[in-house]
């Protein structure tokens, strides 16, 4: 449109990268679900609970990982490494038709507080269409847990947000409970909308995938163009709004 031209004009070289990611997200066929986390907090044992297969540690090399139906191959002939820095991801095909059906794929995000690993560029969490923030039950939500839902919820405007809970089958039933309904306090007094999971708890309570599976394909239906089109427009106000807030710093 016009009114697109014209902030694409005005906006600085270096910050024209979070437009073309945002067309990109809303081109995409596929639902890309981001599962980020602390060190050892369970990232790739949820997804290979959701996606049935064993998914590789790399985490200690410092790549993310970007799950998706196919044949599998031998992974270092699909290590790409990206255009913003030396982060880079590894993309793991998995025969998992569940996947294909609902054109979803997954990345593992490398733990954001890893030491000595590059920082994941910003610009990955803008092509989410859903975030896992997988926690521990033995230490629930810190202040950097916290921090990240915020910031995907408001500088990255990801439409859909779920805590996925792992270790509670180590604590006593009671402590267990109690856990779950902490968490579930923190989480309406931060304001956020975010769905909760309990990974670990057998059946009847929560099982561990089918809850997660059958939430995916709620939220992956026919409306995905839909939220992409609001989130980029909400990343594209965050942008405006920083921009405007650095011009009037500098005056």
């Amino acid at each position: 449109t016009e009114a697109r031209a014209v902030i694409e004009q005005a906006i600085p070289d270096d910050r024209k990268l979070n437009l073309v990611i945002s067309d990109k997200a809303i081109r995409r066929k596929a639902f890309r679900v981001g599962v980020l986390g602390e060190i050892r907090r369970g990232r790739s044992t949820v997804i290979e609970r959701i996606v049935g297969v064993p998914i590789p540690a790399l985490r200690e090399n410092g790549h993310s990982t970007l799950v998706q139906f196919g044949e599998p191959v031998e992974l270092g002939s699909r290590l790409k490494g990206m255009a913003h820095g030396p982060a880079e991801r590894v993309e793991l095909l998995v025969r998992c038709p569940w996947l294909k059906e609902h054109d979803l794929e997954i990345i593992e995000v490398a733990a954001f507080n890893a030491i000595d690993v590059p920082t994941v560029p910003p610009e990955w969490f803008d092509e989410l269409d859903a975030a896992l923030l997988v926690v521990s039950a033995q230490q629930p939500l810190s202040r950097s847990e916290l921090d990240r839902l915020d910031e995907l919820r408001n500088r990255h405007h990801v439409s859909h947000l779920a805590v996925v809970l792992t270790g509670s089958d180590r604590l006593e039933r009671r402590e267990a409970i109690d856990v779950i309904n902490d968490v579930r306090d923190t989480l309406q007094r931060a304001g956020s909308l975010v769905t909760l999971f309990d990974a670990s708890a057998p059946p009847p309570a929560l099982d561990g995938a089918a809850p997660l599976r059958v939430w995916l394909e709620e939220i992956s239906g026919p409306e995905r163009v839909q939220h992409r089109a609001r989130q980029g427009a909400g990343q594209l106000k965050t942008l405006i709004d920083r921009l405007c807030h650095e011009t009037l710093a500098e005056l």
